[in-house]
């Protein structure tokens, strides 16, 4: 199985979320590490600037590396989901695409690599996605008829921080519903608060993918279950490696401090020279 990791480098500038800068550095390295462990294929898809951080600065290993996500670089850069989306559309055999948040400490069950479609985990009508959903309804977001609530109000997601599957041309289908559904929305998403286009990027990447999966009568296999609108569970780094094998630094808890910095004792533990790579480059700039 082919795993991919995608870096749209617009969107990204300064800490890409993170508490401080030195963990976006950080999380990439670790990432890509683990995944190298248990697989022979982890490939690279990213732009001009993407490439001169990861393999020219930080000189990630990655197997193979594409430079093509400043092809989308005339869509706003507060859509930061297009560089994964555009990045799965170019998939062309069974692949699992994996969030640089992500940390691995064994290979994914074979149940995940043999299955048609996967994700991380179901989203069952979380509070932040139903109101995200409705919200944009009321400003005037045109949708497609498989993108109607269930039962009127139930907005139900697939948590992508890992997806992919044997089913590549569902991708290629999947990637074309969601570049029209963004350029048919443009207008409307131009004049969007920064907190509404970050719920925009749920919308057209987890509602989408969820819901025309299920238009089509496709079972999603989903790795964890379980997950809470907290996300706590993902997030267990005091765990590892033991009873924890998968991490997932997932959106707001990049700002926790105490996660960053386990992180980054992890990097240091199990690979001190690209820790040691990464202070150096950052007393150079």
């Amino acid at each position: 199985m082919k795993i991919v990791q995608s870096f749209w480098s617009k969107p990204f500038q300064g800490s890409g979320g993170w508490y401080n800068p030195i963990f976006h550095y950080i999380s990439w390295t670790l990432s890509c590490l683990k995944l190298l462990e248990f697989y022979d294929k982890v490939e690279l898809i990213t732009d001009v600037n993407g490439y001169d951080l990861l393999i020219n600065k930080l000189h990630l290993p990655y197997t193979s590396v594409q430079i093509c996500l400043n092809d989308i670089d005339h869509y706003y850069d507060g859509l930061w989901a297009l560089g994964k989306i555009y990045t799965y559309s170019l998939q062309n055999e069974p692949f699992i695409h994996v969030d640089n948040d992500i940390f691995i400490w064994n290979k994914f069950p074979d149940r995940i690599e043999s299955s048609q479609l996967i994700a991380q985990h179901f989203e069952d009508n979380y509070s932040y996605n139903r109101k995200s959903f409705f919200d944009l309804i009321q400003k005037g977001i045109i949708y497609d008829d498989f993108m109607k609530p269930e039962d009127g109000s139930i907005i139900n997601e697939s948590n992508l921080g890992i997806v992919g599957g044997c089913n590549v041309e569902f991708f290629k289908y999947y990637t074309e519903k969601v570049f029209h559904f963004v350029d048919i929305n443009y207008d409307i998403i131009s004049r969007l608060s920064k907190k509404e286009i970050s719920a925009v990027n749920n919308i057209f990447e987890q509602y989408i993918y969820y819901s025309l999966a299920k238009n089509k009568s496709y079972p999603i296999e989903y790795l964890l279950d379980g997950v809470s609108d907290s996300f706590k569970e993902l997030v267990m780094f005091d765990s590892v490696p033991h009873s924890c094998k998968f991490v997932h630094i997932i959106g707001y808890h990049k700002q926790n401090s105490m996660l960053c910095y386990m992180m980054g004792q992890r990097l240091y533990y199990e690979y001190p020279e690209y820790y040691d790579r990464i202070v150096k480059y950052l007393n150079t700039i």
